[in-house]
Parts: structure tokens; sequence; C-alpha cells
């Protein structure tokens, strides 16, 4: 949750230093926030508010993704292992990412699912 909340709260106060538009920052911080709350409403035993806070954090996850994937603008993206580094071309970048997206919207809408369950 403080990872979340502190991401936040430099967006908020240094804006100029995104690489994108400041919702789609607050949205990967608020991935962080929800999987902390997650692991406290879990840990507190409040599974039907975990699982619904399991499908907040899946949706800022397939939305941040969503917004690479398919985002007006160009794309950069760098690959990296140990000891190699190279750039990657845009259709790479927002094919991997779309991929990406493709599994984190199947996740959401299981979750989704799980959550509506009685």
């Amino acid at each position: 949750m403080a990872a979340g909340g502190l991401t936040a709260v430099l967006v908020y106060r240094h804006p100029e230093q995104l690489h994108a538009p400041a919702w789609v920052a607050y949205t990967a911080s608020g991935a962080f926030f929800l999987a902390g709350l997650t692991a406290l409403a879990q840990g507190y035993a409040l599974k039907r508010i975990g699982t619904w806070l399991v499908v907040g954090c899946i949706a800022c996850m397939f939305g941040v993704g969503a917004w690479v994937s398919f985002g007006p603008g160009a794309r950069s993206c760098t690959a990296s292992i140990p000891l190699v580094s190279m750039q990657g071309a845009e259709l790479d970048c927002r094919g991997v990412f779309g991929f990406g997206t493709f599994v984190a919207g199947a996740l959401l809408v299981y979750a989704a699912w799980k959550a509506l369950k009685p």
C-alpha cells in the first residue's frame, strides 16, 4: 500500500516527469495500493472484500496494459536480461503488452465471475 501511495504522491507532485498520461500512472499506483489492501483483507479473513479488491487490482493492470497496447502515440520499450539490453520496436512493444492485456482481461473476467458467486 505504501508503494502505491508514495507513487501517487510523486505523480501528483512531479507530473512533468511522466512519459504517459497521469491517469495511467495513477492506475499503476492503484494496482500496488489495492494489492496491499488485498493482503490486509485476506490477513483479517475478509474474503468477500478481498475478492473484490483482487478484481480492482487486475482491472488496474488491465488498464495500464491496454493504454500501452492500444493508446495513441508512439511507444518505446527496452528488453533486458542479465548482461544484455536492447531497444524494442514499437510493434514488438505493443504486441507484448497486447498479449499481456489479453491475459489480464481473461483474468479480470474470471475474477469478477468468482467475486459474483455467492
